[in-house]
């Protein structure tokens, strides 16, 4: 009889073991398994692509203003048959037509023929545009004439020219040009005879040049 109520005890015990281990399993099996997210690490590295690519382009713009804002200015000085006559802005390398745009376009009874709107301004200029049949005022200084204007626009400015238009010059060659841009970065030309500044440019030189620069 007590060898049937060990066993009885050990069978119970037994069960009992059973059961918790089965409940301490299943408990196991409905419990939320922690994953490391990828998904997480990706959208991390998304977000620091685009804080990069974000800074990128605000570099890019503020280069992209640090150019426009140094940009030189002209001042140009404008009258006759257009719509608002006057002293006006614009950026370095403008071209008349910019001008006639700026200042209202032009009148009517502008005469077309007598005007080049391609060609390039520079500072300090004076532009008189002319009626039809209006006749040249001798009032307006010779350096600032339409006639004088246009002949200067085919020259080439030694101060501002580049290799190319340079070399364009009897006499000078690539050389040469290189020479008249490194004095020039240093030194501005203000007349003809400044050009003997530079080495194998002499009177010879000078005469075949006078009539095609101009110093602006």
């Amino acid at each position: 009889m007590k060898g049937q109520k060990i066993t009885k005890i050990a069978t119970g015990v037994f069960i009992v073991v059973l059961l918790i281990l089965g409940w301490r399993n299943n408990q196991m099996r409905n419990k939320p398994i922690a994953m490391i997210s990828e998904t997480t690490d990706d959208e991390d590295l998304d977000d620091k692509t685009i804080d990069i690519e974000v800074s990128k382009t605000n570099n890019e713009d503020q280069t992209t203003n640090s150019k426009v804002e140094n940009k030189s200015k002209i001042f140009i000085h404008i009258t006759g048959a257009i719509v608002n006559e006057g002293l006006f802005e614009l950026d370095e390398g403008a071209r008349l037509n910019d001008l006639v745009k700026k200042a209202g376009g032009l009148k009517n009874s502008a005469d077309v023929r007598r005007i080049n709107l391609s060609m390039v301004l520079s500072d300090q200029m004076r532009i008189h545009i002319y009626e039809i049949d209006e006749e040249s005022d001798s009032n307006i200084p010779e350096t600032n004439s339409q006639a004088n204007i246009q002949a200067n626009s085919s020259k080439i400015n030694i101060n501002k020219a580049d290799l190319e238009g340079l070399t364009s010059l009897p006499g000078i060659g690539e050389k040469r040009a290189q020479q008249i841009i490194e004095y020039r970065e240093k030194n501005k030309f203000n007349t003809v005879d400044d050009l003997k500044n530079i080495s194998g440019i002499g009177d010879k030189i000078i005469e075949q040049i006078r009539d095609l620069i101009i110093f602006q």
